[in-house]
């Protein structure tokens, strides 16, 4: 390849990047500037089974990005087949949390009050820490 095909084929891709930047700006459904401007913060607590709690950054393989819920059950299921137990997950929106236990298998049920369940009661008190 020449040294002025080199250079055009630059130019050509410098041009193509500008443009996908541009219109990323506008269309929001295209990765570009904006993408991570618009993943949710969630509120979570995950306690293994021995009822400690867990904090994902701590334990995740590499970095985790957590992006909705159901990357928090991804890891709450990880965790659970890592651990072979059943491992508690309570999301926080809107001011109100949902309980629930995942189990190795994948399945997850929901704490309703009053659930004796140990992880169940564990979860409840994990928000007041």
């Amino acid at each position: 390849m020449t040294l002025e095909r080199s250079e055009k084929a630059l130019r050509v891709f410098l041009l193509l990047s500008l443009t996908h930047v541009c219109v990323s700006l506008f269309v929001p459904a295209l990765p570009g500037w904006k993408m991570f401007t618009r993943v949710e913060r969630f509120e979570y607590r995950l306690v293994d089974g021995a009822s400690q709690s867990v904090h994902l950054e701590d334990i995740a393989p590499m970095p985790h990005y957590v992006t909705g819920a159901a990357s928090l059950f991804e890891a709450a299921e990880w965790l659970a087949r890592r651990d072979a137990t059943e491992v508690g997950l309570s999301l926080r929106e809107d001011g109100r949390a949902t309980d629930h236990i995942v189990s190795p298998s994948g399945d997850s049920s929901v704490c309703v009050p009053p659930d004796a369940r140990p992880l169940c009661q564990r979860l409840r008190g994990a928000w007041n820490r």
